[in-house]
């Protein structure tokens, strides 16, 4: 189980090597809390699918548990696959003006964006 992925993505996460995750432990008694388990999660969902719920980590809280549920429920038992490649997000509209209220005496004008753009 150590040279699994999935043993690793846990490990990283956690700031130790896989060798040093008891894979029987909860792991909240490893220190992961629920910041921690947010960020394993989206690594595993990162490398594996979007598909795996997020909940999976805290329903399955020990390695063993994990691994296995990850493996017989949404991976049919084989050997972790990587997912398939995200495609990069589409460019934004170029930047354009848009009167909100033309005509009513001071001009006013909606720039769209994304937020914080």
């Amino acid at each position: 189980m150590l040279d699994d992925p999935l043993s690793r993505i846990v490990a990283q996460g956690i700031g130790v090597e896989p060798r040093d995750v008891d894979p029987d432990r909860e792991f909240t008694d490893l220190g992961i809390d629920s910041i921690a388990g947010l960020r394993i999660m989206q690594a595993v969902q990162l490398e594996y699918g979007d598909h795996i719920p997020m909940l999976t980590i805290v329903e399955h809280s020990t390695l063993r548990r994990f691994v296995g549920h990850l493996r017989e429920t949404y991976l049919d038992g084989r050997a972790v696959p990587p997912a398939p490649p995200r495609q990069p997000p589409a460019p934004p509209d170029p930047a354009r003006v848009v009167p909100i209220a033309p005509g009513t005496g001071t001009p006013m004008y909606f720039l769209p964006g994304r937020p914080g753009s």
